[in-house]
């Protein structure tokens, strides 16, 4: 992701956004229906102002992290659709127990 850390009054300010779940120094995670809606939308335009409507302000995120957020939702949600954005569905399989093999 972008190399641009958060400040703590930009932290201050997102962490009361509704549709962020998790944010800290360098990182920051959104809902999974958030994540869908933007993944949904056609354009980096119809992103941004999305983002305008949830009180998310571009400038606070850094445009290099919303592009990168932008197409990485696309791609996730061509490839795997709807239920990738599920933290369940997530990472690895679990491997099965050695006995049973």
């Amino acid at each position: 992701m972008a190399n641009k850390k958060f400040t703590q009054e930009t932290i201050d300010t997102l962490r009361n956004i509704d549709v962020v779940t998790y944010i800290s120094e360098t990182q920051i995670n959104f809902t999974p229906d958030f994540k869908v809606e933007v993944a949904k939308c056609k354009t980096k335009y119809d992103a941004r102002q999305l983002f305008k409507e949830h009180n998310i302000d571009i400038d606070l995120t850094d445009q290099s992290r919303f592009d990168s957020l932008y197409s990485r939702f696309k791609s996730q949600y061509k490839n795997k659709g709807v239920v990738s954005f599920h933290i369940g569905t997530r990472g690895r399989k679990k491997q099965a127990d050695k006995k049973d093999l």
